[in-house]
């Protein structure tokens, strides 16, 4: 936009809302009329800097969404269509229409264009698969850890990536294929572990289609925006094949079950009642591992996101590192820790569905991958990330298979998260602050025998 067109729209703003003072102060009889023409040019200025500067906020107008604050600073919401004659809504929709058929055409000929890189490369895993079947390793580096943002919401970011992904595959594709050999995707010598095996055809679960790099993180995971992953590091082979099973008995600790975010709490939680936040959710899974499962399991309650008493999560990962730790030095039996966190999304979001009859909160599995966009970040490490991504895609996989509609996903941040501290660390989030207690609860038997069909002994 032009600095003239900038100029008059913000006179035409000027003059809008002086008017409405004026009106208001000096003629009572026409204020609901001026008041009518004021928003139509406060609503049509706003329309004209939206329209040339950010072409898909016309997505607004057509779904007949309200503009935001500028009509809030006289107290009314009312669409720009409402001033538009009918000939001129038509032509406004074809407009919008034209524009949307552009965006959907670009997004078509990314994907053709990546279908087709996808075929060439499995052309040419085809023919190097009978010559070398040996891994390159990628290089990481350590880490400084950094704190889980709980109150963004994974479904807003699931549009968002898919967009952001599709532009940019194409490039790091050819970054990969230039620094790294892809591993095949069924190393010689390697076999998915029988509990896995058993997985395929039920729930919609097929271990095939799973080889598809693409399919794989189309349907089990969300890659935040300033994270990413290779081929390499979400070998379905690879990850399939490890044996999660417990190998100790249950004369000594096994389990460790703790809480970043203690505080977390459902909407009809009750203020003061442990039982009725996270921690309680926590003593339930608990109970459920020791006497259903014969788990030997510790459930470790200290309290990390408060400060001076009040509740402040941005420290919680670099308090309970040290303590955590600790824990596993004094008990090495342990081979299992779980992270157990509630989400946090927006108000008008609710993660529950129906099993056995019960209403249900959903769950997601959370892994930190210690890398932005550009690759490893340097002073992070998680020895155990291969280790944590294959808990966390035998559990989901689980889930699919048996609960099909509990899982969410797998989401994958740039973080550490203390997933460093053992070779089976997860980070689960059941439901989110608007779920109930009783939907988080119903899904402790579940988590139960999830986890038991992945670590437990055949």
């Amino acid at each position: 936009m032009n600095e003239n067109r900038k100029k008059i729209i913000i006179f035409l703003l000027t003059i809008s809302i002086c008017g409405m003072v004026f009106c208001l102060m000096n003629d009572k009889g026409n204020r609901e009329w001026m008041k009518k023409q004021i928003n139509s040019g406060i609503l049509f200025a706003t329309h004209q800097v939206y329209e040339n500067n950010y072409p898909m906020y016309s997505y607004a107008f057509q779904e007949k969404k309200n503009i935001p604050f500028y009509i809030d600073m006289i107290n009314a919401s009312i669409p720009i269509t409402n001033y538009m004659t009918k000939m001129e809504q038509e032509s406004y929709k074809a407009k919008v229409d034209k524009e949307q058929e552009k965006v959907v055409n670009d997004v078509e000929k990314l994907q053709s264009n990546q279908l087709q890189s996808n075929k060439d490369e499995n052309m040419s895993e085809a023919s190097t698969l009978g010559e070398s079947n040996s891994d390159t390793s990628i290089q990481e580096e350590t880490t400084s850890d950094t704190n889980i943002t709980q109150e963004s919401s994974v479904n807003n970011l699931i549009s968002e990536n898919k967009t952001t992904e599709e532009s940019k595959s194409l490039v790091e594709e050819s970054k990969e294929n230039e620094q790294l050999k892809e591993v095949a995707l069924i190393p010689v010598g390697t076999s998915i572990v029988s509990n896995i095996q058993q997985l395929d055809g039920l729930g919609g679960v097929h271990l095939e289609q799973l080889k598809d790099f693409e399919y794989l993180k189309k349907n089990l995971y969300v890659v935040d925006g300033k994270t990413s992953v290779t081929k390499n590091q979400l070998n379905p082979s690879v990850l399939l094949s490890k044996d999660l099973t417990i190998k100790g008995d249950n004369t000594k600790p096994q389990i460790l079950i703790y809480h970043t975010h203690s505080q977390e709490a459902y909407k009809d939680s009750v203020s003061g009642n442990i039982e009725d936040t996270i921690i309680g959710v926590g003593n339930y899974l608990t109970s459920i591992l020791t006497e259903q499962y014969g788990y030997h399991v510790i459930h470790h309650t200290g309290v990390y996101d408060m400060t001076d008493g009040k509740i402040d999560r941005n420290p919680a990962y670099e308090k309970a590192l040290p303590n955590i730790e600790q824990i596993l030095k004094d008990n090495p039996s342990i081979e299992i820790v779980i992270d157990l966190h509630r989400d946090g999304v927006d108000e008008n979001v609710h993660l529950v569905t129906e099993v056995n009859g019960k209403q249900t909160a959903k769950l997601m599995f959370f892994n930190g991958m210690c890398r932005d966009a550009n690759g490893e970040i340097a002073g992070m490490e998680n020895p155990y990330r291969e280790d944590n991504l294959a808990f966390s895609l035998q559990m989901a996989l689980t889930t699919k298979a048996y609960y099909p509609d509990l899982l969410r996903v797998i989401y994958l941040n740039k973080n550490r998260y203390n997933q460093h501290i053992a070779s089976r660390c997860a980070l689960v989030e059941v439901g989110a602050q608007t779920n109930t207690v009783e939907e988080a609860m119903n899904a402790m038997p579940l988590l139960a025998d999830i986890l038991h069909k992945v670590i437990g002994k055949s």
